[in-house]
């Protein structure tokens, strides 16, 4: 059972709920130059999320990861999965890709239909 209580298991939830209810038709986890962000796309275009320290970063994509069950992947390949939620009396799914390593680690996320 995940420990729900742990920071960044919330965090990664927040990202997820928030993208969901602000409608994002993608989510973004990067690092860019000195700073981390999570960028969702709105009614076609970029917004950036939320700036989150660089020592965050990395674990967030990684619980990102292990939410999606993603298998392990070499340094110039990237994994694919989904993430869903059940969030009251709704299901809700993401599609996920996360690709890179160390300070190029990175996720997308796509909402997808629910199962």
């Amino acid at each position: 059972m995940e420990n729900n209580s742990d920071p960044i298991v919330r965090m990664a939830y927040a990202i997820l709920l928030s993208a969901e209810k602000k409608r994002a038709t993608e989510i973004w986890i990067r690092r860019d130059g000195a700073q981390a962000l999570v960028s969702f796309k709105l009614d076609d275009a970029w917004c950036d999320e939320l700036e989150m320290p660089l020592a965050v970063h990395a674990r967030v994509v990684r619980r990102i990861g292990v939410m999606a069950s993603l298998p392990t992947y070499g340094k110039d390949q990237h994994a694919q999965g989904t993430i869903v939620l059940e969030v009251g009396d709704r299901s809700l799914s993401f599609d996920v890709r996360v690709r890179g390593h160390g300070d190029a680690l990175e996720a997308q996320l796509r909402p997808s239909p629910s199962t």
